[in-house]
């Protein structure tokens, strides 16, 4: 059976690697919420970026259609001044 000084150390001993243990999860913890937060922060942009993408594309298409639309216009008009059946 241990003596009161060497239980003494012993408790000392197990404080401090409580302790230690304690800090290592809320260090950890820390870290898991700090990498919660960029992955929230690359989400978003992420989704930004890609609505804006989206819309680009649906813009590139409206203003084919008017492209083509117009392009088809001028060339009957074309074809009636000139004489073309």
């Amino acid at each position: 059976m241990p003596n009161g000084k060497e239980f003494n150390e012993i408790s000392r001993a197990i404080g401090d690697l409580e302790g230690t243990v304690r800090n290592g999860f809320y260090n950890i913890n820390a870290r898991y919420d700090k990498s919660e937060k960029r992955i929230d922060n690359i989400e978003s942009r992420v989704n930004k970026n890609e609505s804006n993408i989206d819309k680009q594309r649906g813009m590139m298409v409206m203003l084919g259609c008017g492209a083509g639309i117009a392009v088809s216009v001028a060339t009957a008009f074309i074809k009636k001044l000139i004489g073309g059946k």
